[in-house]
């Protein structure tokens, strides 16, 4: 064993996005009939989510959390919506409709035993919209109060709204992203600024550390700032966080230093390049995550949010693969696995956007109309298919014999390899089972892997596997089978079909 595998590293993002047409989480409530689509909690119960995040995003830093409740004295009767606001590059951005507010939130996540995370605004106190120990109190502390408080003015207005017991959130993580505010995006790293920047989250940390001394506080990671500000204030930081994307927008195809046609690069390429996310291990031909956060900043970490994010354009759109989303889906399993290979490290993960409509990126898609069932995607599948199916421990594994490829391609942030492992694998196990997660690159090709366990198992073991081999009800893109199969041992043969993730489950 090399170190405890945590549930969360399995949670989701449901986030009230603000760009293109797309509306995120307030997509989960029907426009109809003003509660959760039976569909989308059928989902997200599949998909059985420790820890959820809401409510975003960079919007969070541009409006009041009591913008999601009703009856705020001396601001509203009634929660706003189509809010506008100003986002960093000064553009105006409504913010959704407004149909998921903190109460919704909360009792979806009550129902299907999430624990909540709620992002609250830095922003106002970062840009001196308000004084820093003001902002610190309405916009932390009186949060968490409201959230939390059994009695006084907090818990009253809580009850006068519908929730007379307190919603008992736990996670709460200062600001979103707060490493492209305007000065920090443009690289000014003046000491004045850095001053001001920790003068703001410890402000903030120490209000809401005073309102509910059992909160675990999450922060972003902005470089050496985080080191002063953890120095001496650990006891009121539970976690540092950073975001992971790949690849993003492919508007052009690139073999070394040139750009080759869309069109002229082969499905199977292209496809294997996906698959390659986030990154690649020049020695193994694994997955795995870098970032100066793993590097610099003492656990535990986490992601609050990461996803295979892929959209192809202009030019590139020719090369759009074959079955595009089971394609970002098996990325999305190869950066499943990177995120159990830090582990050690990360505690809490957080994929992005668990409710959609528009974006490639939604693991639940819901149509605006809603004259269509709502569908999972791949990517939201794999993730459900590992928190589903994982031990608590990450297992050390040797590996002979493996398949490698080259994979010659710059699609965007998915840099070349002289190397790829066609089978990504990673075990994970507990006390009853042992885990084997296999993300099969390959395009066109089953493979046999022997397994060789350190002790016996038992014969029947079952095969999860998320392919576009046979449809499902879930999704139109992809399927998730259960099969049950016979004669394993201490060494045993496993056949992974080509483009899946697997999940193979033996028994102690």
């Amino acid at each position: 064993m090399l170190n405890p595998v945590d549930d969360r590293l399995f949670g989701g993002f449901f986030e009230k996005a603000t760009w293109n047409g797309e509306i995120g989480s307030d997509a989960a409530i029907s426009m109809n009939t003003g509660k959760v689509i039976p569909e989308v909690r059928e989902y997200m119960d599949w998909m059985n989510i420790p820890i959820l995040r809401f409510p975003g995003g960079t919007a969070i830093d541009y409006y009041p959390w009591y913008n999601l409740i009703d009856s705020m004295p001396g601001k509203h009767s009634q929660r706003p919506r189509n809010l506008h606001y100003k986002d960093l590059n000064r553009k105006d951005v409504v913010n959704s409709d407004g149909r998921t507010g903190l109460h919704e939130f909360v009792a979806l996540c009550k129902e299907l035993d999430i624990a909540p995370l709620f992002v609250t605004n830095l922003g106002d106190a970062f840009y001196k919209k308000i004084p820093i120990e003001q902002a610190a109190q309405e916009l932390g502390a009186d949060l968490v109060n409201y959230c939390n408080a059994s009695d006084g003015k907090w818990a009253e207005l809580r009850a006068a709204n519908g929730s007379a017991e307190p919603f008992n959130i736990r996670y709460f993580q200062i600001g979103n992203e707060t490493w492209l505010f305007d000065q920090f995006r443009k690289n000014e790293r003046s000491t004045e600024l850095k001053d001001h920047y920790a003068a703001c989250v410890l402000a903030y940390a120490k209000a809401m550390k005073a309102a509910d001394p059992s909160i675990q506080l999450i922060i972003d990671g902005v470089g050496e700032i985080n080191e002063e500000i953890l120095k001496s204030n650990r006891d009121l930081v539970s976690y540092t966080t950073f975001h992971s994307y790949s690849p993003w927008g492919i508007s052009q195809i690139k073999m070394g230093d040139s750009t080759v046609l869309a069109d002229s690069v082969s499905a199977k390429a292209v496809w294997q390049g996906l698959a390659a996310a986030p990154k690649i291990d020049e020695e193994s031909g694994l997955s795995i995550i870098e970032d100066w956060v793993l590097d610099h900043v003492e656990p535990p970490l986490a992601m609050t949010e990461w996803n295979l994010n892929c959209w192809f354009q202009g030019e590139a759109k020719a090369a759009r693969p074959y079955n595009e989303f089971l394609a970002y889906g098996i990325g999305a399993g190869s950066y499943l696995n990177a995120i159990l290979r830090v582990s050690d490290k990360v505690r809490i993960a957080n994929q992005s956007m668990l409710v959609g409509t528009g974006w490639g990126i939604t693991s639940i898609r819901v149509d605006t109309t809603e004259q269509k069932t709502a569908t999972m995607y791949p990517t939201g599948m794999v993730t459900g298919l590992y928190s589903r199916n994982h031990g608590n421990q990450l297992m050390k594994m040797e590996v002979a014999n493996a398949r490698f490829y080259q994979q010659p391609l710059t699609l965007s942030g998915i840099s070349p390899s002289a190397k790829v492992a066609e089978q990504d694998v990673v075990v994970t196990a507990d006390e009853a089972a042992y885990y084997v997660h296999v993300v099969n690159r390959s395009f066109d090709e089953d493979v046999a892997l022997a397994v060789v366990f350190p002790e016996r198992v038992r014969g029947d073991y079952t095969h999860f596997l998320l392919s576009d081999r046979s449809k499902g009800a879930m999704s139109a893109y992809a399927n998730i089978e259960t099969i049950q199969l016979t004669g394993a041992s201490d060494k045993t043969t496993i056949l992974v079909p080509s483009k899946s993730v697997s999940v193979f489950v033996f028994n102690k």
